[in-house]
């Protein structure tokens, strides 16, 4: 084998060797992710409300659904009547209530007709707001706690 075609070989194993080193500390990232690293873990998809409570009683869910979507740090889904935006940081872990905040939330400003409706949204926004910590219930159920708030919720898609 001629000294250029030796060098070529080796330099060819050299950027194998790095692209597959490069794809094997990104796989090792999304695993530390979704094992409750980062931010937003443990919450990844779209999630339906299925319980919730705050300081003034339990909340009636029957007006109208209210889901929450989370990809990465972003939050968004239906509020009853308007859609809701924000950031989530922290994350859920599956035997611990670990530290979780909610923030920068928006959200559209249509009025809805429902008897109950308003009233859920605004409970539901409140609540959210409050969230000091999380935890994983099982595969399919996570709840957010804080300031005397407890926010069930099921899992619709996984993300």
């Amino acid at each position: 084998m001629s000294s250029t075609m030796s060098r070529t070989v080796r330099r060819g194993a050299r950027r194998g060797a790095a692209a597959l080193l490069a794809g094997a500390v990104a796989g090792l990232l999304s695993a530390c992710a979704l094992l409750g690293g980062g931010d937003g873990a443990q919450m990844q998809g779209e999630w339906v409300l299925v319980a919730a409570e705050d300081p003034t009683g339990t909340f009636d869910l029957s007006p109208a659904d209210v889901t929450l979507t989370v990809q990465g740090s972003a939050l968004s889904g239906t509020a009853a009547c308007n859609q809701y935006g924000g950031t989530v940081t922290g994350g859920l872990d599956t035997s611990d209530e670990r530290p979780l905040s909610v923030s920068e939330l928006f959200q559209t400003e249509m009025a809805c007709m429902g008897e109950g409706v308003m009233e859920l949204e605004a409970r539901y926004l409140t609540a959210l707001a409050a969230v000091e910590s999380g935890l994983r219930l099982d595969d399919d159920t996570m709840a957010l706690f804080g300031g005397g708030v407890r926010l069930e919720f099921n899992l619709l898609i996984e993300g």
